[in-house]
């Protein structure tokens, strides 16, 4: 009771709750003028870097089957390298095994705060940066089966 007291006469308390009360106040009428039309601007920020990333991403798939669709050993390279991502993938994914059986320090709750589980992000980014080059691999594929057909017919 006697700290009630005390702080009822201190004039730092007092001030220091109704600082809080004004900036409570006041907060709300701040964000409400400006909130919206950040919020919109935003919304129409994503679709159209999205956008931006998919036309993107299909130019350079059709330069990269436009440059490797009729050199048959530049398409063999392509698939040799494509196998090494898998297979150095899997070598990786071996390590972090491997490392995770022998750490002594894991447990279920114990994972995702040790410094072993970041190990396991390269393999995921590995695994999509392969899925990518499989997707072009076989376009390029398609487009050189394709340019294969359109010589054979040309030579009849």
């Amino acid at each position: 009771m006697e700290q009630i007291w005390s702080n009822i006469q201190d004039p730092s308390w007092w001030f220091t709750g109704l600082f809080f009360l004004v900036i409570g106040l006041s907060l709300p009428k701040i964000y409400s003028n400006w909130l919206p039309i950040v919020w919109n601007e935003f919304k129409k920020f994503i679709p159209s870097q999205s956008r931006k990333l998919s036309r993107w991403n299909k130019k350079r798939v059709l330069i990269s089957v436009k440059s490797h669709r009729q050199q048959d050993m530049q398409i063999t390279w392509l698939i040799v390298r494509y196998w090494f991502f898998v297979g150095s993938a899997m070598l990786y994914l071996a390590f972090v095994i491997i490392e995770f059986g022998l750490s002594q320090n894991v447990s279920i709750n114990s994972v995702f705060n040790d410094s072993t589980f970041w190990l396991i992000v390269p393999f995921y980014v590995s695994t999509l940066l392969i899925t990518i080059h499989k997707k072009t691999l076989f376009q390029i594929i398609n487009a050189n089966h394709h340019w294969k057909i359109i010589i054979r017919l040309a030579k009849k």
